[in-house]
């Protein structure tokens, strides 16, 4: 059996500036103990705040359980090195504008978000994923455009460098939308033009309870 526990410690201004997260593994009779002990912390984030009560970084830091582990986030995972840290940054209207995932002298991940000019919904995001995150991409650089209800729409790889080959440096989605604009059926263009048949064709069934 395995928990997920999660202890926060809270500043005068009831915002977080410390989690705990514990694993809790317990086997045959020991089920029964599910209280955390201090063998069982994985990681402790440290929060810190801008003038705006903004989360502007994470530290991340290893417990016990989690030292001889990677840390995983964005996609992607990182050892936990003494610099290993989550930071953000935001536009004047407060809104986030950068995730960056940084460790071992290095920026792992990152992540751009650029907002509709006028309906203020993330319209597209660009991202840079190394480590084990390139497995799952073809470049290490991609961008992601959404549509109004936050649905993949077009999908773009960006080469690594300019001898890198790629047969197909786009993905687009399409979709058919219920009475309550939740999408039930979604083609998948793997080939670089949304002409012709489909890639792939997702479908699923959404059932509503009053």
């Amino acid at each position: 059996m395995r928990i997920y526990i999660y202890i926060y410690i809270y500043d005068k201004s009831d915002r977080i500036i410390e989690e705990k997260e514990y694993f809790v593994h317990r086997f045959g009779k020991e089920t029964l103990h599910k209280k955390y002990k201090k063998e069982d912390l994985f990681t402790r984030k440290l929060f810190t705040y801008n003038d705006k009560g903004q989360v502007v970084n994470q530290k991340i830091i290893a417990g016990l359980y989690g030292k001889d582990m990677s840390f995983t986030n964005m996609g992607t995972e990182c050892g936990f090195c003494e610099d290993l840290q989550l930071q953000y940054d935001y536009d004047p209207s407060g809104r986030i504008t950068q995730v960056t995932m940084f460790g071992c002298g290095k920026t792992v991940a990152q992540e751009d978000y650029i907002y509709h000019p006028t309906q203020d919904y993330v319209e597209t995001v660009k991202y840079y994923v190394t480590g084990s995150g390139e497995i799952s991409n073809p470049t290490k650089r991609f961008i992601k455009t959404f549509n109004d209800y936050g649905d993949l729409i077009k999908e773009e790889f960006v080469l690594d460098d300019p001898e890198q080959e790629l047969p197909v440096k786009e993905y687009y989605y399409t979709y058919e939308y219920d009475s309550h604009k939740n999408w039930i059926k979604c083609n998948i263009y793997m080939e670089g033009t949304q002409e012709g048949v489909p890639s792939l064709v997702a479908e699923r069934k959404i059932e509503y309870y009053n």
